[in-house]
């Protein structure tokens, strides 16, 4: 992927992407970008930059005793918050892995807990460029409300969250509308004037885009992608004498192989290939 070409357009080939997306709420803004988007997507919280107590994209797996590589953590009052952004729909099931980022997190929580009686919510606000849940909404909120003891406590601990990017024109919520379609723009300068804080993102947006770091990141993310591809329509056209599903499994294994000797992350070689971390391990 030519960086020029990244940095002329990075929205027309990238959409919301979870790279650009992270750096992001990590650059001069993120902390105020951050906050106008929780607030409209959870009110009542009315979080303020002066109240977010750590941003990372890393939290600690106390069982497997290693680091897990999220988007987004954050944490405020006591909350953890997890912000994941996925473009393309995984082989995989999506919101089974989220639901395993929200164990994680509950399990971290309950790990460094003082005591058992102190309430330590998780939420969990997964960013999809495609209809993750079938749905058809633009946001979907899934809470164990509705499951109750024998002596009548809800489960309300943990709050999975979904964005579907494709129903955006569905949101309610003005700024949080505005923003994802600035995102998805072509043309993202269209969005200037409306907003004080959508100027803040669009100029953060350019700075970003300027930054050799994250124009690296990108583009080896972007040719992770088109790799994995192109080796995929070779390895179908190939697979006719052994079979489709081998020759697939083949062109992964490949992709997952360069990849891994290039010095890419295991959690990323993951989300590109699908295969398993023991699988990457092994190669």
């Amino acid at each position: 992927m030519n960086k020029e070409k990244i940095k002329e357009g990075w929205l027309k080939h990238t959409g919301i992407h979870d790279v650009m997306f992270k750096n992001l709420l990590l650059g001069e803004y993120g902390y105020e970008i951050l906050c106008e988007i929780f607030n409209q997507i959870c009110p009542g919280y009315e979080l303020k930059p002066s109240e977010i107590i750590s941003l990372s994209t890393e939290l600690t797996d106390y069982v497997e005793l290693k680091s897990v590589r999220l988007d987004i953590l954050f944490s405020f009052r006591n909350i953890k918050v997890n912000i994941e952004s996925q473009r393309t729909k995984p082989k995989y099931d999506f919101p089974y892995r989220i639901d395993l980022y929200t164990t994680k997190l509950q399990n971290m929580q309950n790990n460094r807990g003082e005591n058992y009686e102190e309430k330590r919510p998780v939420i969990v606000i997964s960013i999809c460029g495609f209809d993750a849940l079938n749905n058809g909404k633009w946001m979907t909120i899934i809470k164990p409300k509705d499951v109750e003891d024998l002596n009548g406590y809800c489960y309300d601990w943990r709050c999975n969250i979904y964005i579907q990017l494709p129903y955006i024109e569905k949101c309610d919520k003005i700024w949080v509308k505005e923003f994802f379609e600035m995102m998805s723009s072509h043309y993202p300068d269209e969005y200037k004037g409306r907003d004080k804080m959508l100027d803040k993102t669009i100029n953060e947006i350019k700075r970003l885009n300027v930054n050799k770091e994250n124009l690296d990141e990108i583009a080896r993310y972007e040719d992770a992608y088109e790799s994995y591809h192109a080796d995929m329509k070779i390895s179908y056209k190939e697979g006719k004498a052994e079979g489709i599903v081998e020759g697939a499994k083949t062109a992964t294994l490949s992709t997952a192989k360069k990849m891994k000797e290039l010095g890419s992350d295991f959690t990323f070689i993951q989300n590109v290939t699908g295969l398993t971390i023991e699988e990457i391990e092994k190669l």
